[in-house]
């Protein structure tokens, strides 16, 4: 029986048989001995040997890294980047963790594509910008340049979705894909970046919940306790509704007056109330000089 070709099925095959190899199994055990060590640049390096040349989970180990700060190995470098990124050592170093994940997230890796997101929501990172220049004989020249990114809601909201319609093959994918759904279920619950809609925010958050279940369900009972109020207030009536329905029920003009005449009564024994002490500790002031 011929078997079709598959070209891409069969690099992924021999990718995974060369993962399993000794030397990048001894270069991935000595990264984790360093990094337990607290050796970060040393353990950088090592991982950032087997991430060129397309290991997944060390493409992810590095961006973390460089991502959390903990290594400054490449900070140094004197390769040209853009002037926002050199003023600030962690938004170079989050530039280099971008690469990284964005290298991991081909992979399918979910915390990668997770963080993808979280980088177009906060505008950290940077992206490509075209920058077209129109020469003499009216012909297009387009050239791209490296500058910070700046937030892109529509960009994270696309990340957030891959991470959440990820099919969770481990028990370590629960949170990432869990919180993936959070996220967006908070973008639609409060209308950043998208049209505002409870019922899909909902339906988000329940995701959530069935992507892990035993992971921390408190910001999620208590978005959730948020989302019941704002239905119930989606669901009341405009405010001129009910003014114009007060002021059309006699009954709501007699309270009104009492409440007034109360309120009337209250001022004037207080003041009354004040002129007695007055006039008591006057009395008592006259007795005490005529003594």
């Amino acid at each position: 029986m011929a078997l079709e070709r598959n070209c891409q099925l069969a690099v992924d095959l021999l990718k995974r048989v060369c993962e399993r190899g000794n030397w990048v199994t001894d270069k991935l055990r000595e990264a984790q001995e360093l990094h337990k060590q607290s050796r970060f640049d040393a353990a950088t390096w090592r991982f950032l040997t087997l991430a060129e040349a397309g290991h997944e989970v060390a493409q992810m180990n590095v961006a973390q890294l460089f991502d959390n700060g903990q290594s400054h190995l490449l900070l140094n470098s004197s390769q040209p980047m853009p002037v926002q990124a050199l003023e600030d050592p962690r938004l170079l170093g989050r530039a280099f963790a971008q690469r990284h994940y964005e290298l991991s997230a081909e992979q399918g890796n979910a915390l990668s594509e997770l963080r993808l997101g979280d980088y177009a929501y906060y505008g950290w990172g940077l992206r490509y910008e075209s920058d077209t220049q129109t020469e003499e004989l009216d012909s297009l020249h387009e050239t791209w340049q490296l500058s910070r990114q700046d937030s892109d809601f529509e960009l994270s909201l696309a990340h957030y979705r891959r991470t959440a319609t990820m099919r969770i093959s481990g028990e370590w994918m629960q949170p990432f894909v869990a919180r993936a759904s959070f996220n967006l279920g908070y973008m639609y619950q409060f209308g950043v970046g998208v049209e505002q809609d409870l019922p899909l925010a909902q339906r988000f958050y329940g995701q959530c919940a069935e992507a892990d279940p035993g992971g921390v369900q408190t910001p999620l009972a208590i978005m959730s306790a948020v989302l019941h109020l704002q239905n119930a207030f989606a669901d009341l009536a405009a405010p001129e509704v009910y003014l114009m329905a007060w002021s059309a029920d006699l009954r709501f003009h007699i309270l009104l007056a009492h409440l007034c005449a109360i309120l009337i009564l209250v001022m004037m024994r207080r003041i009354f109330s004040q002129r007695r002490r007055n006039e008591e500790a006057n009395g008592e002031t006259t007795a005490r000089q005529a003594s």
